[in-house]
């Protein structure tokens, strides 16, 4: 008889699965702190301020916030700072490379601090770093850039850093 892990089960090992001490990171999220994880190997990480991601939504909630990601395409993947400043998109590993977007920062391995703050999988909710879609369990899970891109599209704010 085989059973399965829980889908955070897969995501914490995949997370973690390159890091050079994934104990570290393990040991935060047994304390309640979120892991360091370098970006550009599993993935990178779109920074998008929240105000761009409040005004595609309209409001600063939740759930309205989740229904428009899922309008664009966007179905896991998705962090939100402690300060709830700024939404973290992991994407694949290179898209730093092509990343030209003024509104948004993308971090990949070419950065001088190439780390972000995960939380644990099952951290769905503050105080603190959270999942506001489902962690990745492997790269199929990682956002698509072009969904980023559509889902600020539809914010003002980005369209004017645009130019459009």
């Amino acid at each position: 008889m085989t059973t399965s892990s829980p889908l955070w089960d897969r995501a914490e090992l995949w997370l973690l699965s390159r890091e050079i001490y994934p104990r570290g990171g393990r040991e935060n999220w047994a304390q309640g702190a979120p892991a360091l994880v370098q970006v550009g190997i599993h993935f990178d990480v779109v920074q998008v301020p929240a105000a761009v991601v409040e005004a595609c939504a309209g409001v600063p909630y939740q759930r309205e916030i989740k229904a428009v990601f899922r309008e664009v395409g966007i179905t896991s993947s998705v962090i939100v700072s402690r300060l709830r400043d700024w939404y973290y998109f992991l994407v694949p590993p290179g898209t730093d490379c092509t990343w030209r977007e003024k509104w948004a920062n993308c971090l990949g391995q070419e950065d001088a601090a190439p780390y972000v703050s995960v939380p644990h999988p099952r951290r769905a909710n503050p105080p603190g770093t959270y999942w506001l879609l489902r962690a990745p369990d492997g790269p199929d899970m990682l956002c698509n850039p072009d969904r980023v891109r559509d889902l600020a599209r539809r914010a003002p704010v980005a369209r004017r850093e645009q130019g459009a």
